[in-house]
């Protein structure tokens, strides 16, 4: 069964795959790639056309920026959902900047991830009919 495409993006190996093994439980979603640096985002993100991408703030800062900022360039509807440990990033304009669609703390339990991802292709599809 096809799902909602999640692209998963950490410099974290383990945690690529923790998330993979998590989010492949869910019935809905499908992670279709993950990878490790902005740049491999980018590259994946033109080949494999998730719905969404999950990425970790931590993978550089700047990276990750630029990637958030050239994926959302290139393909709009893509929704980002930004994972962090660094609750401050919610502050100075940065959601709206980069056109960042939510933000989840990494301390937050999984179903939190989950419902964050559907309700933003809900949205998605509200929008369209």
């Amino acid at each position: 069964m096809s799902g909602i495409k999640v692209l998963i993006v950490d410099t974290q190996e383990t945690v690529r795959q923790g998330l993979r093994t998590v989010l492949q439980l869910t019935e809905d979603l499908e992670v279709v790639g993950d990878a490790a640096s902005g740049s491999e985002a980018i590259r994946l993100t033109e080949e494999l056309r998730p719905q969404v991408m999950v990425i970790d703030m931590m993978i550089s800062i700047e990276d990750g920026l630029r990637a958030i900022k050239e994926i959302k360039r290139r393909y709009p509807d893509i929704g980002v959902v930004l994972l962090t440990s660094c609750a401050g990033i919610t502050t100075g304009g940065r959601l709206q900047e980069y056109k960042i669609d939510a933000i989840v703390e990494k301390e937050s339990a999984v179903q939190i991830l989950v419902q964050t991802i559907r309700q933003f292709v809900g949205q998605k599809k509200e929008k369209s009919k």
